[in-house]
């Protein structure tokens, strides 16, 4: 329904994603007793969070309406699991796209050696997939929200930093949270480059009036 499907991702980061056919929405126990267990069971994205060295500490899950054409209707259908590890999404990332190294981020697989490339930084999954569909000569990951972006750790793999930004970050905390993104990578000494669609929220907006 986002118009960017994993599979049109040149170099995808397949440890990053799995899909579940059916999963419980176990969030907020008060409305998951208006909930039957056979209604609170939707089709699943989930995805990876990994630490700077690679390693997965937490995982981020998108619930789909069982027709596949948005978001499960349910109050919250897409959260970061905290409580496995015992971690917050703090310092971690979603690894979206190897860039053209082929080289993964993902600890299970990782080389000693990773070459580096420009890594475009976006909010969310589906501006990141699109991106990593659009640009394949560079690494592509989400930080899962504002204050992930402005707490992402400097990566070796990255030769310079693209930050998606979203147009609804123009005031306010949001601005002050992208500002001090901007600061934080600016002090890796690497080029920081700040990016905007020129229509709707993000980049996925822009892909979808494109596709329209």
């Amino acid at each position: 329904a986002r118009g960017c499907p994993l599979e049109d991702v040149p170099n995808l980061e397949t440890l990053s994603f799995r899909v579940a056919d059916q999963m419980d929405w176990w969030l907020w126990p008060q409305y998951r007793r208006d909930m039957p267990p056979g209604k609170r069971a939707f089709p699943a994205l989930i995805s990876k969070f990994v630490d700077q060295h690679g390693y997965g500490r937490s995982v981020h899950c998108t619930f789909i309406a069982r027709d596949g054409a948005g978001k499960a209707p349910v109050p919250v259908p897409r959260f970061a699991k905290l409580t496995a590890w015992g971690v917050s999404t703090e310092g971690l990332f979603i690894p979206v796209s190897t860039g053209p190294s082929f080289a993964s981020l993902n600890a299970l697989v990782a080389p000693a050696d990773v070459p580096a490339c420009p890594v475009i930084v976006t909010e969310g999954i589906e501006d990141a997939v699109t991106l990593a569909i659009s640009a394949p000569d560079c690494r592509v990951i989400a930080a899962g929200s504002l204050w992930g972006v402005c707490s992402l750790p400097d990566l070796p793999e990255a030769s310079a930093w693209i930050l998606a930004r979203d147009n609804d970050w123009h005031a306010g905390e949001a601005r002050e949270l992208f500002d001090a993104a901007v600061e934080r990578l600016k002090g890796s000494g690497k080029p920081v480059e700040v990016i905007a669609s020129p229509v709707g929220k993000d980049f996925n907006d822009l892909a979808q009036e494109m596709g329209s």
